[in-house]
């Protein structure tokens, strides 16, 4: 982790548009999705069970848990199925080519 708090990942290449990967920072589990050309970070689990998510069930930017159906805006982490409800979400950063995560 840099003295900033960002914390490298992955090579920008291996996650193209359109696609997702699970990947772990430290012992941290997160989501990475590329979509409409931002990259989002994520907790890896539904915030409704603690269902594992994945990374490949998004729909516009809607993470979908494939447990329970519940929509997840990877915008702001807000669940549509119930406001109560939020998934993490992390800032982002694209240095040299390679995805940086700010885990706050």
């Amino acid at each position: 982790m840099r003295e900033d708090g960002w914390i490298e990942t992955i090579p920008l290449m291996d996650l193209p548009e359109g696609t997702g990967k699970a990947v772990e920072v430290g012992h941290f589990p997160l989501l990475l999705i590329h979509r409409e050309g931002k990259i989002y970070a994520t907790g890896s689990f539904c915030p409704h069970e603690e269902t594992e998510l994945d990374p490949h069930n998004v729909f516009g930017h809607e993470l979908v848990c494939k447990e329970h159906g519940y929509r997840l805006d990877l915008r702001n982490g807000r669940c549509a199925n119930d406001p109560t409800l939020r998934l993490a979400i992390y800032p982002t950063e694209i240095r040299g080519g390679v995805i940086y995560v700010k885990l706050v």
